[in-house]
């Protein structure tokens, strides 16, 4: 895969060519990272999702839980909290 740069003709001051040639670094870096060159450590790292719940009789909780089991079924990372505790 080419790198891409701005062109030396291109009609660019040279603060529009800095901030340019950093942003077509930064892409060129999403999509080599996207290609599976990424690192094994970075690859594993889960998203993490906060379910709260507020509840009387038990009932919040326990659809708390399920929904955590199935975050988790999912690849997320989640945490189950009372409101009262947040």
């Amino acid at each position: 895969m080419k790198v891409p740069y701005i062109p030396e003709e291109a009609p660019f001051s040279e603060d529009q060519r800095a901030w340019l040639s950093g942003f077509l670094a930064g892409l060129h870096s999403r999509s080599v990272m996207a290609q599976g060159t990424a690192p094994a450590a970075q690859a594993e790292v889960k998203t993490p999702v906060n379910i709260l719940y507020g509840t009387q009789t038990g009932n919040a909780e326990s659809v708390a839980n399920d929904a955590a089991s199935i975050a988790s079924a999912n690849g997320l990372s989640p945490t189950v909290a009372e409101l009262n505790a947040v």
